[in-house]
């Protein structure tokens, strides 16, 4: 194509000739009502160079190269130029002739026209735009001749057509072009707009677009569900490319998929005038109404997005929210757009997969970018890959971690002591979610897992943040948790999450997810107290108060699970609660090694005391000896185990030898026996009487008032026949009755105040010297005889002696017994001689019965004694 085209009347033939124009097309050939073609292009174009030359275009201010060709000697951006061209071509067919007045102005060329308009002194004072501004400096604008017959009315009937439109109401000849048109021209242009679409995306600040690098999701952009990112959709319109046209926007869609992607608002921009795809301005198409909301865009959106200029890029900008966990779920949840039309270009097409029915491009206008889809907190195993772990890894003593796609599980391979997996790109808001849900089967018996964290204010694993768990066995598949809300150290973020599903093995376990929760009751552990059941180590998991470290209380169980009951708590008798009460029962009541403390009697016994008898011992335990009692009587000392002579000591001066053994042996003092529990008499039986022994049958009395009975001990040591039936016959009492129905009166020892034969000390009622106390001696009629001074004391004058009678027998062989039987009043120890009873029987029958008991006594000893092989002294 030559440089530079003249097209006259003159010189049509030789421009033909050589190169101008092109030819018409054949069906243009030939005569027309306005002459030939070559004449109807000679008025349309007087001159056109298509002599490319580089100026400064503006735009908003903004300085950018343009590239501007020569029309009608005025410069024109080529693409204008290119599309004036048609348009002048068609209205020359049609017998209008179009001419190009003013077209792309200079800075310098600007600022002058601006000046005449401020200042009114040039160009007619025409409108001029602030320099820098004007669409003449942009290379849009053309001013045409409007005023030459007919141009106007042609320009407002079809100039649209060719992609002009006028803008300024009230400049008839002012012109522009922002593409459309059929296209073509004399400078090269493109008869096409060449549009081209991508869609990218931009990770969080800080993030690689690919974190996790395992299995399917290797080359795809990965996001944590609930991230906010940025998707653009870039539609680009080649420099080679024709610009589309002005009254017809080119349409878009965008889609996300639904519910893993959602769009949260977005913005339209264009490079417009750079065309360089990194300096944006909003487009004009951002504020259009019939695009859908800014800030609740639908997933799957219809966008106008305004005519592209040669060059000119467009980007829909969206904030975009990864809404849901994606992994299996779907295959690499993707943002899709694509083009639905450009006029005379491309179209129509109205969703991803419909068929364009016009299409310039070659190619189907559509473009995608997939991504993957996290949880943080939740892993299902649900990936299409063995390598889709997650992010979980196996850390120890586990031979092989994969996924099993066909039964959508994580398969763990133990391969020895302490197995264990771990996942370091967790993320659980620990105050939302305390516990977590672990779906797995293993076979064989149950087993102790355990699951350990790590957090952002602690990153080391430890036994302190952890917990345990029971697995059950048998194969089948069970939904287990793990609590931690009471774990002080499950706070903040948990960053890292490790998984020991047993303590050894070589088998396999199948894991089908695992979730943080909200809440969930450790699994095993069925009172909720944080201890585990067997073989874990909680002994009652039915009781939340027995764990190991619960304190020990006393109630015959073993509350701290360490094989004792009660140890420490128990009470020293080895129950609960206070010890009992020391009673007196001959038992340690209170199990402190003590009986009856506290409570026994001075006697050490039960009950009340035993009173205090006159017996020589401390009956009441009170450290005293027959208190109450009267004074002691000294008696001469026998052998019978009573201290006779109130020295304090028993049976002072008997032998020790055993006079039936030992013939040498000198028997010990003998006293007649009596009924009394001692060997009175030194034979070495107790209470023995050949007359009446005791328990024997006998007769109570005699006469009417006979009745069986048995011998007994009676009163003051004598041996009596005691009634069986004391209802039968009562004993003789010192009455002066007979009492016992035998015909006597108060007989024989019914009265008696001593045992005949015995003797005792006596308070002397005179004093001789060197004596105070004398004794007597018991008579027949068992009362004592009168008191004698004993033969070691000054004589004196005795009872019965007027006035120092010096016949009166002092302590003589005669004083013992010379008043016997006599009734007058004794003095021994207060006791009285006689009762006043007995007072006035006659002598006869009492003594004659004395004298046969006295008789009796001694036939009775030396009987004895000869048994003995003794002989009386």
């Amino acid at each position: 194509m030559c440089p530079t085209r003249r097209v006259s009347l003159l010189v049509a033939s030789a421009l033909l000739a050589s190169c101008a124009l092109d030819p018409p097309p054949d069906d243009a050939r030939g005569t027309s009502p306005a002459g030939s073609y070559l004449e109807s292009v000679s008025l349309a174009l007087s001159s056109i160079s298509c002599t490319e030359t580089t100026a400064t275009g503006y735009t908003s201010g903004n300085a950018f190269a343009i590239k501007v060709v020569t029309v009608d000697g005025k410069k024109v951006e080529k693409a204008t130029a290119n599309a004036y061209y048609v348009m002048a071509q068609a209205a020359a067919a049609q017998g209008v002739t179009l001419k190009v007045v003013s077209g792309f102005r200079t800075m310098a060329e600007q600022q002058y026209l601006y000046n005449c308009y401020v200042n009114c002194n040039c160009n007619n004072c025409n409108l001029a735009a602030y320099p820098g501004y004007s669409n003449h400096q942009s290379g849009h604008a053309l001013d045409l001749n409007t005023s030459s017959a007919g141009v106007l009315s042609w320009l407002n009937a079809h100039g649209a057509s060719y992609g002009f439109s006028r803008t300024v109401p009230s400049e008839s000849w002012h012109w522009e072009w922002w593409g459309g048109g059929p296209g073509g021209g004399p400078c090269g242009g493109a008869q096409y707009p060449k549009i081209s679409i991508q869609v990218k995306t931009y990770p969080p600040t800080g993030q690689a677009e690919n974190f996790a690098t395992e299995g399917s999701s290797s080359a795809t952009m990965d996001l944590w569900a609930g991230q906010e990112f940025v998707t653009e959709v870039i539609i680009k319109n080649d420099p080679s490319g024709a610009a589309t046209s002005t009254t017809d926007s080119a349409i878009a869609w965008v889609w996300f998929e639904s519910p893993y992607l959602e769009p949260v608002s977005y913005h339209i921009y264009t490079d417009y005038p750079k065309f360089d795809l990194a300096t944006w301005q909003l487009s004009i198409a951002d504020g259009y109404a019939q695009n859908p909301s800014k800030t609740s865009p639908p997933a799957n959106g219809k966008y106008y997005i305004e005519q592209f200029a040669p060059g000119e890029g467009k980007k829909i900008r969206f904030v975009t929210r990864a809404t849901g966990y994606s992994i299996g779920k779907v295959d690499h949840p993707d943002v899709r757009a694509w083009i639905q039309h450009v006029a005379g270009y491309y179209g129509e097409q109205t969703s991803w997969g419909d068929a364009v029915e016009t299409n310039h491009a070659g190619t189907t206008l559509r473009a995608f970018k997939e991504h993957d889809v996290f949880a943080r907190d939740r892993w299902d195993f649900d990936g299409p890959d063995a390598a889709d772990t997650e992010g979980w890894g196996a850390a120890h003593a586990v031979s092989q971690l994969a996924v099993v796609p066909a039964d959508d599980q994580l398969k763990i391979q133990l391969d020895g002591a302490d197995p264990h997996i771990a996942n370091t790109r967790a993320r659980v808001d620990a105050s939302a979610k305390k516990a977590l849900e672990i779906t797995l089967k293993s076979d064989g018996a149950p087993r102790l897992s355990q699951v350990f964290f790590i957090t952002s204010a602690d990153g080391a694993w430890s036994e302190a943040k952890s917990a345990q768990l029971i697995a059950p066995g048998g194969g089948a598949m069970q939904v287990l948790h793990v609590d931690f809300a009471d774990n002080p150290a499950w706070a903040g973020t948990v960053t890292g999450l490790r998984f020991d599903p047993a303590t050894s093995g070589t088998d396999a376990i199948r894991v089908d997810r695992i979730r943080a929760v909200a809440s969930g009751a450790t699994s095993g552990d069925g009172d909720g107290d944080g201890y585990l059941a067997a073989p874990g180590p909680d002994c009652d998991d039915a009781d939340g108060a027995v764990h190991p470290g619960a304190a020990e209380v006393c109630n015959a169980t073993d509350d701290d699970c360490d094989g004792s009951t009660d140890e420490g708590v128990a009470n020293a008798c080895g129950g609960c609660g206070a010890v009992a009460e020391e009673v007196c029962n001959a038992v340690d009541d209170d199990c402190d090694g003590a009986t009856d403390e506290g409570v026994s009697n001075a006697c050490g016994g039960c009950g009340p005391l035993p009173k205090e008898l006159c017996n020589g011992l401390d009956d009441d335990c009170d450290g005293e000896t027959d208190e109450g009692c009267a004074a002691c009587v000294p008696e001469d000392e026998v052998c019978n185990g009573v201290d006779d002579d109130c020295d304090g000591a028993t049976d002072e001066g008997c032998p020790t030898c055993d006079p039936v053994s030992d013939p040498t042996c000198v028997p010990c003092i003998v006293a007649p026996e009596r009924c009394n529990g001692v060997d009175d008499d030194c034979d070495g039986e107790t209470d023995e009487d050949e007359d009446a022994p005791l328990g024997a049958d006998c007769v109570a009395s005699s006469g009417a008032c006979a009745a069986p009975g048995r011998w007994a001990c009676g009163p003051a040591g004598a041996f009596v026949c005691a009634a069986d039936d004391p209802a039968e016959v009562n004993g003789e009492v010192c009455n002066g009755l007979d009492d016992d129905c035998d015909g006597k009166t108060d007989e024989l020892f019914a009265c008696a105040t001593c045992l005949p034969g015995a003797r005792g000390s006596c308070a002397l009622d005179w004093v001789p010297v060197g004596c105070t106390v004398g004794s007597h001696s018991c008579g027949g009629d068992g009362t004592w005889g009168a008191c004698q001074p004993r033969p070691e004391c000054v004589a004196g004058p005795g009872p019965g002696v007027a006035d120092g009678d010096p016949d009166a027998d002092v302590g003589g062989a005669d004083a013992a017994n010379s008043d016997a039987f006599a009734g007058d009043a004794d003095t021994v120890t207060g006791v009285a001689g006689r009762s006043e009873g007995c007072a006035g029987g006659g002598p006869g029958g009492l003594e004659a019965a004395a004298l046969l008991l006295g008789l009796s006594l001694v036939w009775r000893r030396r009987r004895r004694a000869g048994r003995r092989g003794l002989r009386p002294a």
